[in-house]
Order: C-alpha cells, then sequence, then structure tokens
C-alpha cells in the first residue's frame, strides 16, 4: 500500500501491523506504518486465500480463517464466524469508548474528547444540540 487508505483495505498490511504492533488501529495504517519496514517484511509474507466452504456462509456469516506457519514450520490456525464487533459479537462499552478516543483524538484535543463523550453520555438531556456541535468543531 502507498497510503493510509490503501492500507487500510490490505489484509496483508493489517495482518503484519497486528502481529508487529499488538493492535490494527488507526495508528496501524499511518504514513509511518506503511513504511515501517519491520510491516514491509512481514507483509510481503502474508498470503490471502478465498476459501469457498467459508463463502458460502455469507451474508449470514462473514467467517476468516487464519494459519500462521511459525520458525519451527508449526502451524497455528484460527476460526472466526464474525470479526470482532459484529451483531454476534458485539463491542463492549469500554470497547467503543476506547476506539472513540483513540480516533477522536487524532483530531481533538484530550480535553475535547472527554468533552464529546461526556456531551454524548447526555445527549437526551442537552438543552441545545450546538453544545455537541461545538466541541466536534476542531
Amino acid at each position: 500500500p502507498i497510503n493510509y487508505f490503501a492500507a487500510k483495505y490490505s489484509l496483508p498490511h493489517a495482518a503484519a501491523a497486528l502481529i508487529l504492533r499488538g493492535n490494527a488501529g488507526y495508528h496501524a495504517f499511518t504514513e509511518e506504518a506503511v513504511a515501517d519496514p519491520a510491516i514491509a517484511a512481514l507483509r510481503r509474507r502474508v498470503a490471502v486465500r478465498e476459501d469457498p466452504a467459508l463463502n458460502a456462509s455469507v451474508p449470514r456469516l462473514k467467517p476468516a480463517r487464519v494459519t500462521l506457519t511459525l520458525t519451527d514450520g508449526r502451524q497455528v490456525t484460527r476460526l472466526r464466524e464474525s470479526a470482532r464487533g459484529d451483531f454476534q459479537d458485539p463491542y463492549r462499552e469500554d470497547e467503543v469508548r476506547a476506539k472513540f478516543r483513540e480516533l477522536a483524538g487524532v483530531v481533538l484535543s484530550p480535553g475535547a474528547v472527554t468533552r464529546v463523550e461526556e456531551l454524548v453520555e447526555r445527549l437526551d438531556e442537552l438543552e441545545h444540540l450546538s453544545d455537541l456541535v461545538v466541541a466536534l468543531t476542531v
């Protein structure tokens, strides 16, 4: 991938970043991550293959199988029927909040992120929605 958007839709990049950085959040797709030689080297070793048997369960499920080949030759395989965060395995509230803080923190100050979070918590009590709009203004 040549930039954030290309990396965001690259399974090899996401897998390599997840293995090397421990997560595939926003910062795994920045220009710096795209240019990271370690991620690039591992990305080249990731192969993506379609499995017609898994595809047969779409759209009811959105399965994926990952097989890692370790340096000693052993293989470890895991299968998920749906992506984490899907309706079958939804994120907990603390995970949604953490993701909001990560993504909002890219454009808002820490104080503004906290302010927006507080306003959203009491959205149904706000007298003026403009308070939230102002808090979201960069």
